[in-house]
This record gives structure tokens, sequence and C-alpha cells, in this order.
């Protein structure tokens, strides 16, 4: 049986059911829909499954509800537009949050190695001539 639903949850939306299961530590999950993964481990299957599913092309208007192996309980369940652009923050002794998700580029951070020199400014002598 197919867990993509045409049937309706809170409205005419359709239904993408993930079940996720622990995989190697405590905090990681994998996420599977049919039984194919989308995730194979994660801190936030739920939200990683969102991101995946909805570069596959699915509806981001379709309601993405989590459950875990061999449990009938709705753990979760979002529209699936907003939690792929969800992830979850935690930073100091705050409990964790959902904050807004940003990929991440190859631009993104800094290669520099010592404090004084900008990254990527300076050639080896050789190489200049």
């Amino acid at each position: 049986m197919s867990k993509i639903h045409t049937a309706t949850h809170r409205g005419k939306a359709p239904v993408i059911e993930i079940i996720v299961e622990p995989v190697g530590h405590h905090d990681r999950f994998a996420a599977r829909l049919d039984g194919r993964v989308l995730v194979a481990s994660s801190r936030q299957p739920f939200l990683d499954a969102a991101r995946v599913l909805l570069r596959e092309g699915h509806d981001p208007r379709s309601v993405l509800v989590m459950r875990h192996r061999g449990s009938s309980t709705e753990s979760l369940h979002a529209y699936l537009g907003v939690a792929a652009g969800l992830t979850v923050e935690e930073r100091d002794a705050r409990p964790p949050r959902f904050a807004r998700w940003k990929a991440l580029h190859l631009t993104d951070g800094s290669s520099r190695t010592a404090e004084d020199d900008a990254p990527g400014t300076h050639l080896p002598a050789e190489a200049a001539e």
C-alpha cells in the first residue's frame, strides 16, 4: 500500500507518510517512504525527508506525516513546503527550537589559516612570476 494518500488530512491536501526508525547512535534516525530510504541517518529526519521529497518534485502543499516504525501514532505533521524550510537549532543552554533552514554553499565559511591573511590572497613567489 502506498504511503502517498489521495485522502485528505486537515483539508484537501494529499498526505505523504514517512516511517522513521533509529539507526546507529541513539539520536539518529532513518526516514523511509514505501520502504525506500529518503534519509539514511539524521537527527532531524522529518525535516531532511521533507527537503528530499520537495527536490523530487512533490507538491509543497502536501501534508507530510511522520510515524515511528511499528507505531500507529502520528508523531509529527506539517505542510511539506513548510517542513522543508525548517531546521532544528540548538544553541547555548537553550532548548532546541525550529529555525529557518539555509542550504550550505561552498562559499560559506572561511579557509583562512592565519589571523592576518585573507583567504586565498597570497601566491607562492614562484607562482606569482
